[in-house]
């Protein structure tokens, strides 16, 4: 069933300003003819306008005088509901990822592969993975597509669990558990509790790393070891993402697959030619994912001039001063001629750093970024710089390539 016959059946009645290939949004700024807007919270105080434009409106705030639209009680739950309805009847095989990191480039890896071998993919776009963008995503797929890959986020208990039950997926992928999201959590079990929310609602099979502490235990999952398979993709970590794919779509029934014309999203160990070799893997950071690629960067680029920019590691809870500290010593087998910081908690890195002696870098904390770019230009060497810029999303370590556009 399509789409728009699905929301018609939902509502019960037919729309005519509709048709097979309307578009969804959240944004009234996107609205025309033929879109269906979803209108959430203060979205409602939009929802006359997005009327006027043209748009099928539905609207949960009492007393609007719209016409072509629908009135629910909570937009986001029916927006949940209709994308399960959607999911069920359009018959997709889905494909759930979680974890604490790797889930974009997991995603990506087989967005790339599956495309490669002609098959009619949609995935998450950006950081659509909450009770918000999960159903959004599903409902931004076109009719005719034979795979949804959904990423699936999470800061507590519960919230897989949600978003399992909206997207059943057919076959699900957890990349690991790690540090990521303790400033709620509290534990790694709980961590491990949450994430492997995804398996009641899974209906054929899981695939998991095989080398995780926590996911090892797991007695029905298929257990992957890192593989060695040719790819255009850098470092150990992604060998292991390429290794759980592989294991999935072999499970499936795809052979000959090519994983060296991979695609990954922006920000994800991202090299990027501007003043200097920027690697930007500054999309977000974990004690794991720091020390993923702090190794690979360790590995490359060996005839240049090595910079390696850390920023904090966010929400990591009541021992986020240890996990700072404690990359001193991913740190110390890291070839590197400079280390810069930035950050109040890699301040914490910064002063284990001045208690050893055998640092073979220079290194130097910061609390402005732009002072940072100033201190890389007066770098005296003659290799050509690479940098590499890793820290939470929030802390933005982006901004420190300087990229002709």
């Amino acid at each position: 069933m399509s789409k728009l016959s699905t929301l018609e059946e939902i509502i019960g009645k037919k729309i005519p300003t509709l048709n097979e290939e309307f578009k969804v949004t959240m944004n009234s700024k996107e609205t025309s003819e033929n879109t269906l807007f979803f209108a959430i919270n203060k979205g409602n105080d939009y929802a006359k306008e997005a009327e006027n434009l043209g748009a099928f409106v539905i609207f949960d705030k009492e007393g609007l005088d719209i016409e072509n639209g629908y009135y629910v009680k909570d937009t986001v739950k029916f927006m949940q509901e209709y994308a399960k309805k959607y999911r069920e009847n359009n018959g997709f095989i889905v494909i759930g990822i979680t974890g604490s990191n790797g889930k974009t480039t997991v995603k990506d890896i087989l967005y790339s592969v599956l495309k490669e071998k002609g098959e009619k993919v949609y995935k998450t776009q950006g950081n659509y993975n909450n009770h918000i963008g999960l159903p959004f995503t599903i409902l931004s797929a076109r009719d005719e597509d034979k795979y949804l890959l959904l990423e699936m986020g999470m800061s507590d208990l519960g919230e897989i669990d949600l978003l399992g039950y909206i997207a059943k997926p057919d076959y699900s992928i957890i990349t690991n558990i790690g540090q990521s999201h303790l400033e709620y959590l509290k534990t790694m079990e709980n961590v491990f509790k949450a994430k492997t929310e995804i398996i009641p609602h899974t209906k054929k099979k899981v695939v998991v790393s095989g080398n995780d502490k926590y996911l090892s235990t797991l007695e029905d999952a298929i257990k992957v070891e890192v593989k060695n398979i040719k790819t255009n993709l850098l470092g150990e970590h992604n060998l292991l993402n390429v290794s759980l794919v592989d294991s999935l779509l072999k499970y499936i029934g795809y052979t000959d697959l090519n994983y060296e014309n991979i695609s990954l999203t922006g920000g994800r160990f991202q090299i990027i030619k501007g003043k200097y070799i920027y690697i930007n893997d500054a999309y977000n950071a974990s004690p794991l994912s720091m020390k993923a690629s702090l190794e690979t960067f360790s590995k490359i680029y060996d005839e240049n001039c090595k910079v390696a920019v850390l920023g904090d590691m966010l929400e990591l809870g009541n021992e986020e001063n240890k996990y700072h500290e404690d990359l001193c010593f991913v740190l110390k087998e890291t070839k590197i001629d400079f280390l810069y910081l930035y950050g109040q908690r890699m301040k914490y890195l910064y002063n284990k750093l001045l208690e050893l002696k055998e640092i073979k870098f220079k290194f130097k904390h910061f609390d402005i970024k732009d002072e940072i770019k100033i201190e890389i230009d007066n770098i005296t060497d003659d290799r050509e710089k690479v940098i590499l810029l890793k820290g939470s999303r929030s802390m933005k370590m982006e901004e420190i390539m300087e990229v002709n556009n």
